[in-house]
């Protein structure tokens, strides 16, 4: 049994453990200075949770995702997985996050495998660069 702040996440459901995920990293944006916003809006779907920040160079308005977040609350095949990894380069935030909730062997066999690849250097930037997908920063 796995828990966190007396909270057992077998009996904590999967829709209730991301929801309480992406409070907690909305809580944590404004400590380090960011907006969160959640449901963030990417071409053909959304980000669960991205922070956000003004744009410090000249002549840029609007806000720059620098931070993404997608939440798994439960155990995902790799071709999910490797969804997410999409969506995150389609925010063109400097960092992107995959957050895999859950315990059990699945989930562990998950983490070693997106551990495994991350080694083996096969996470490389899609075609194309972040450049030439991420002209607008005023989305």
């Amino acid at each position: 049994m796995s828990t966190r702040e007396g909270t057992d996440l077998d009996s904590e459901g999967a829709s209730a453990r991301t929801a309480r995920i992406t409070r907690d990293l909305t809580k944590a944006a404004a400590q380090f200075g960011f907006r969160a916003q959640t449901e963030y809006p990417i071409p053909g779907g959304r980000l669960d949770v991205v922070w956000l920040r003004n744009s410090p160079i000249p002549g840029t308005e609007g806000e720059l995702p620098i931070v993404a977040f997608e939440i798994e609350s439960s155990w995902r095949s790799r071709k999910h997985i490797k969804g997410d990894m999409v969506n995150l380069q389609d925010a063109c935030a400097l960092v992107g996050v995959i957050v895999l909730l859950g315990d059990g062997p699945e989930v562990e066999s998950t983490n070693r495998r997106s551990t495994h690849t991350r080694a083996q250097g096969r996470l490389a930037p899609a075609a194309g660069g972040h450049r030439d997908r991420c002209g607008d920063p005023a989305r």
